[in-house]
């Protein structure tokens, strides 16, 4: 989806320098009429051409805009991340609740996991991946090659990661073309990814347009930090509170933390009714509530009582 906005704002730039060029496109007129033995066009009639070419182009334009409007604040169903293949319950938002798979590319939530591992360690088999049945890779070398055999196959989340290991290096081209590739195989978190290299300049040249239309992208596809980071945008750097909130309640809806506290702010400050901040508390507690497993608390609980454990040992 091109970015509507910035066409509309270019079209008006467009309009202010065409009343410059009217009396040299009328006088063209006049000449190709008495060329071809046609009476001169009257100034009026082209003025009032002009006039209504320039309101059909405003209109579409602005239609266009308002089409792209209603898909971007569209309400998705559901994260860009998915279920967990394996409990079936929505993937958590924090990164650091979920694992990857080097051997098939598949995530899954960190409850599931230490439930596989558990029953593994009683059953004392080998470690292995609960979808392809592949053993876990014991060594980086093992890890690498797992990830290179996806990349060898167009896996676009292991394409990803390829871009993330070259950010991380701090080669930023390499991020940029891995990126790219992934984003065209439909890899949402490298759409995301993208808008990042666009406003830093890293790897590419600095492109607002770019950036901003990248977010877009990836927040209609259900990125919660990509819609967090447009609402963020929208107040900061436009000054539009309206547009920023509409941002702010559908990532809340999907269960961000970030969004409801925004939100809650926006509340405070008069920028948002009761009765809509209400709803959508509501929605971001339904949402946090559909994430939640027994496995998963467990996985919290254990990872607490690791961080206790070594903060103590300090």
């Amino acid at each position: 989806m091109l970015n509507l906005c910035s066409r509309l704002r270019r079209f008006y730039r467009r309009s202010s320098t065409a009343s410059d060029n009217d009396s040299a496109a009328a006088g063209a007129a006049d000449m190709s009429c008495a060329f071809h033995g046609m009476p001169e066009a009257d100034d009026d009639n082209v003025n009032l051409l002009k006039k209504n070419d320039y309101k059909q182009e405003r209109g579409m334009a602005e239609a266009e805009v308002r089409d792209g409007d209603e898909i971007l604040f569209r309400q998705p169903t559901t994260t860009h991340l998915g279920d967990c293949p394996i409990c079936f319950l929505p993937l958590p938002l924090d990164p650091y609740k979920s694992t990857l798979q080097s051997c098939c590319s598949k995530v899954i939530c960190k409850g599931c996991r230490r439930a596989i591992r558990l029953h593994e360690a009683s059953k004392k088999t080998r470690h292995e991946c609960p979808l392809c049945r592949q053993p876990e890779p014991r060594s980086n070398r093992e890890l690498n090659m797992n990830s290179m055999k996806r990349v060898a196959v167009n896996d676009r989340v292991a394409i990803q990661e390829r871009g993330k290991k070259g950010y991380y290096d701090g080669h930023y081209k390499d991020a940029f073309k891995y990126w790219t590739e992934a984003a065209e195989l439909g890899d949402v978190d490298s759409i995301y990814l993208l808008s990042l290299l666009y406003r830093d300049g890293l790897g590419v040249e600095k492109n607002e347009e770019k950036e901003w239309h990248q977010l877009e992208e990836a927040a209609i596809a259900g990125h919660v930090g990509a819609r967090f980071t447009l609402a963020h945008n929208e107040r900061m750097r436009r000054g539009n509170t309206e547009r920023a909130v509409k941002h702010l309640i559908i990532a809340a809806n999907l269960g961000c933390n970030y969004s409801i506290k925004a939100l809650e702010q926006c509340h405070e400050n008069g920028e948002v009714c009761k009765d809509q901040f209400t709803a959508t508390l509501h929605a971001h507690e339904a949402a946090v509530d559909e994430m939640k497993s027994p496995q998963r608390e467990e996985q919290a609980n254990y990872a607490r009582s690791i961080e206790e454990w070594f903060c103590a040992g300090k």
